[in-house]
């Protein structure tokens, strides 16, 4: 089975092509994707790298966040819209479930929010299985860190901001290099979910944003 997965719910655009367990390929800029255009010219070359098609794709798969709203946006329609023409099966996956799954043990992905607010959620990973132990939230990084065990693995983009602030406090944390998600855990994931018969209609991939989006809520405000 040849799988596409692709995120772009951080700052670092992803996408790689994986044949059952081994990764084919895989493209990692750092940047927020702002035009579908742009991935789809990524897509297309790592398509051409691996002398593949669109048509030999057996499963699409996207990181639905949370993280950037815009990204997400971009991600999730790239992936239902490819798979609607094409006529594959796909699948939606929590972009901090992916991440998590990079590590071993108790894992806990951290996206910045702003204001001290973190999109995080916590996992148990053995074997590179993905169990959620605390659905993805939107938290004040404070409260979060003070029931967290302190042998918990933090990981992601958020580290960029908050890492001196998590080092104080003992936890094991990701190296830079190792801190951002890959595409390769999008299509590990997704292949995951695939196997333990999740729906695999392309309608059913919607957006995580947790909160709803400044638009929203400047609509909700009257504004």
């Amino acid at each position: 089975m040849k799988i596409l997965g692709i995120d772009t719910s951080t700052m670092t655009t992803s996408i790689a092509i994986s044949q059952d367990d081994k990764i084919l390929g895989e493209v990692q800029v750092y940047g927020r994707i702002s035009h579908s255009e742009r991935l789809m010219d990524l897509l297309e070359t790592l398509l051409r790298v691996q002398n593949l098609k669109l048509e030999d794709l057996d499963l699409l798969v996207a990181g639905r966040g949370p993280g950037s709203f815009t990204g997400i946006r971009i991600g999730v329609t790239t992936i239902r819209t490819l798979a609607q023409v094409l006529k594959k099966d796909a699948i939606g996956v929590s972009s901090l479930a992916a991440l998590a799954s990079q590590f071993q043990g108790l894992v806990a992905p951290i996206v910045d929010a702003r204001r001290g607010r973190v999109y995080t959620g916590l996992y148990q990973v053995e074997n590179n299985r993905v169990s959620c132990l605390k659905e993805d939230c939107l938290v004040d990084l404070e409260d979060w860190i003070k029931d967290l065990p302190k042998e918990t693995i933090l990981c992601g983009e958020g580290l960029e901001v908050y890492r001196d602030r998590l080092a104080q406090e003992g936890f094991n944390l990701a190296s830079q290099r190792d801190q951002s998600l890959r595409g390769s855990s999008i299509c590990l994931v997704g292949r995951q979910m695939a196997s333990q018969g999740q729906d695999l209609d392309y309608r059913q991939i919607l957006p995580n944003y947790i909160r709803p989006s400044q638009a929203e809520r400047e609509r909700e405000n009257g504004h």
